[in-house]
């Protein structure tokens, strides 16, 4: 076990025990250190919040939003052994495994992962008493958090099939829990791992477990997201739709940058259909807004949708077949794209300057 599980998991039983090998893969008396030695910088962070299941568990949340995996671990280890119940005991170990895979250690996220689904199949079962009380405990929400994981670390372990099988009976589940957020993450999974179809059919389902959760901000997300689908795959007149809905709840729940930003993805599929005149409307109104956003606080994602708007302004009027009116544009779209560091978008930025180079080539420049 680890140094964080401790006589509290005992009182859960061998169920919960069954995670020895899940807790930890040996870790522990491997790596055991002297007894005179310092504690851990992980040790010394984790002692520096308050020793309460709800603090670590946000202490890690936090960690985890920001990429800082080997931290996030260490917490979330701590809730563990701080854990009130056998749910929040085996949530935590959940996690734990998460963050090894995330940090790259598949074989012991696999071991620990396998060891938290086998007790909780085994309190499923209800062979015992103490088994069908440690059932209890598992919440659905819980279990779709376990479940989760697993099909995360069957993904990243390459088994993409069997993942996303797990992803759509995650999705189900979570549908008939009602627990839409988790919902609308399985079918997004999904989504990602498969072909166009499936691309467009989980995109359209995780839009209704978002619908079904009246969750405007996540619509915002997935419509967008099945627009650019669609942009993807030349289907424009349903890029446009799936970006119209996408800016109506962007109006609702974003910020000045979310709603510019959808103006201009509204004018730049407007550009791709060839509806020209629309395109100008709705991309001058997406770059004075970026223009007033800049002028007030002069940040970077500010200036890069002036950089992308003044790109789709010069495409236009080449569009309308004034090549040198829609060269000088470019080139100063191309400019503020170097200012606002745009450049580290390799692709983006080789087909820009594609264009350009074709550009100057007809125009003699």
């Amino acid at each position: 076990m680890t140094s964080y599980q401790n006589g509290r998991l005992a009182a859960w039983g061998a169920l919960i025990l069954g995670l020895g090998s899940c807790g930890a893969t040996g870790d522990h008396e491997a790596n055991a250190e002297p007894l005179v030695a310092a504690p851990s910088e992980e040790t010394q962070m984790v002692n520096a919040v308050e020793a309460d299941y709800d603090a670590q568990w946000a202490a890690a949340r936090a960690r985890m939003g920001a990429r800082e995996y080997v931290e996030a671990r260490a917490h979330f280890a701590a809730c563990v052994d701080l854990a009130r119940d056998p749910g929040e005991s085996l949530s935590a170990q959940a996690l734990v495994a998460r963050m090894d895979s995330a940090t790259g250690q598949l074989e012991r996220a696999r071991e620990r992962i396998n060891s938290v689904v086998g007790a909780m199949d085994a309190a499923f079962g209800g062979a015992t008493s103490q088994a069908a009380q440690i059932g209890a405990a598992l919440t659905p929400k819980v279990v779709a958090r376990i479940r989760q994981v697993e099909a995360i670390i069957t993904r990243e372990e390459g088994q993409r099939e069997a993942a996303t099988e797990k992803f759509i009976a995650l999705y189900q589940y979570c549908m008939d829990n009602e627990l839409f957020d988790a919902a609308i993450d399985a079918a997004h999974h999904v989504a990602i791992a498969g072909d166009l179809d499936q691309q467009i059919t989980w995109g359209q389902r995780g839009i209704a477990a978002a619908e079904a959760g009246d969750k405007p901000g996540w619509l915002a997300v997935l419509w967008n997201n099945l627009g650019a689908t669609f942009e993807d795959n030349g289907r424009y007149a349903e890029a446009l739709d799936a970006y119209q809905k996408a800016r109506t709840y962007h109006y609702q729940t974003g910020g000045p940058i979310q709603k510019l930003i959808a103006d201009w993805a509204v004018g730049h599929t407007l550009r791709l259909k060839g509806d020209l005149a629309d395109a100008r409307t709705w991309l001058q109104t997406s770059l004075d807004a970026a223009m007033e956003l800049y002028a007030t606080d002069a940040s970077n994602a500010a200036l890069e949708w002036i950089a992308y708007g003044r790109q789709e302004l010069g495409l236009v009027t080449l569009a309308e077949g004034q090549p040198s009116s829609a060269l000088d544009q470019l080139l100063e779209a191309r400019r503020l794209w170097t200012e606002a560091g745009l450049e580290s978008w390799t692709q983006g930025t080789a087909d820009f300057d594609a264009t350009l180079d074709q550009l100057r080539k007809t125009l003699g420049r």
